[in-house]
């Protein structure tokens, strides 16, 4: 749904996606109206880790549905002082509480799927099989 909106959504960009199968993300992309312009300005890896660490992101919107991974990226979102969003309720239910504490003096953390694209000019990196 999220993906879905990108492409009529003013200010906002998806600048990186993070996918187990990125050739697969491209067709998804593909599939919910984005232009072939479009899914070619973005960055598609098997390595979350590397795009949170070389690519500039305001704010990372983890989706993957898997708590073990989620919690992981969440933790090298925090590292490399990263805003990531939690829109994996798997990962809140194990670990949300121990996440968001985690997440002090560094960069922030939202479980619960409580964000909203309410922010104008956001450059966003998406990390979930699509």
């Amino acid at each position: 749904m999220f993906l879905a909106q990108v492409p009529s959504t003013p200010g906002l960009e998806v600048v990186a996606i993070g996918d187990l199968f990125p050739d697969q993300a491209k067709v998804t992309c593909a599939s919910i109206g984005w232009s072939k312009e479009l899914i070619a300005q973005i960055i598609f890896s098997q390595d979350a880790v590397k795009i949170m660490q070389s690519v500039e992101l305001d704010v990372i919107v983890e989706a993957t549905g898997d708590p073990i991974v989620g919690i992981t990226h969440a933790r090298h979102a925090i590292a490399n002082r990263r805003h990531i969003v939690m829109v994996n309720v798997e990962a809140d239910v194990a670990c949300g509480k121990f996440s968001s504490e985690g997440s002090r003096g560094g960069g922030s953390c939202l479980f619960d799927g409580l964000w909203r694209s309410a922010c104008a000019d956001l450059r966003i990196g998406g990390l979930g099989q699509i």
